[in-house]
Parts: structure tokens; sequence; C-alpha cells
């Protein structure tokens, strides 16, 4: 009976709004991130280590300069760039050059290939 009640004074007020805003400003973005990193990921799999290395020197910059934008989104859902929204945004324009890059990098550059 004492448990239930604790959980019913959780259920609502002040803890409640602070999961909800928590949810949607800081994991929700998080999990949109790791879902683009895991695709670039699983795309830089397909080429050698020295285009992954050339790739990370500028990603992780890109990576670095996203977070404070993303940071500076609004939670809310009555303005015009949500923090969800600013990390698919990022995420898909991290994503998009990352293709574009290691296919340079490898077909047009040459890079990473034994030259006999």
């Amino acid at each position: 009976m004492g448990i239930i009640e604790i959980l019913r004074l959780f259920s609502d007020g002040a803890l409640d709004n602070f999961w909800r805003y928590y949810n949607g400003g800081v994991i929700e973005p998080l999990e949109f991130i790791s879902v683009f990193l895991f695709a670039a990921g699983l795309f830089l799999l397909f080429f050698n280590q020295t285009i992954q290395l050339k790739w990370w020197r500028w990603a992780r910059f890109f990576m670095l300069g996203s977070v404070p934008l993303i940071l500076t989104g609004t939670t809310t859902g009555y303005a015009w760039l949500r923090r969800t929204d600013l990390a698919v945004l990022c995420g898909s324009i991290l994503l998009c050059i990352t293709v574009v890059y290691a296919l340079t990098q490898r077909f047009y550059c040459k890079t990473g290939l034994d030259k006999q």
C-alpha cells in the first residue's frame, strides 16, 4: 500500500515533467544521432583503415560542432526546429557527407590502394 502511494506521488507533478523534458531534450536526440553514426560506421566498414582514419580527422570536428547546435534547440513542439529535428538534420548531413567522402577517396583519389 505504501509503495503504491509513493508511486502515485511521482506519477504526476514536477518529477513527471522533468522526465518528459529530459526524454524529449536529451534521450531522443542521442537515439537519433546513434542511429546515424551506426549507419555511417556500417558503411565505413567496407573501406580500408586509411579512408576510415581520414574520415575521422574531419568527422570528429563536425560532431563536436553539431552538439552546441543541437543543445540550442527547444524541447517544445511549437518552435521551428526542436532538438530531435536538429539531431536528425545533423545526422543526415553527416551520413550524406560520409558516403560522398568515402566514395570519392576510394574511387577518385584512389586512397589506400597498393601502387605496383
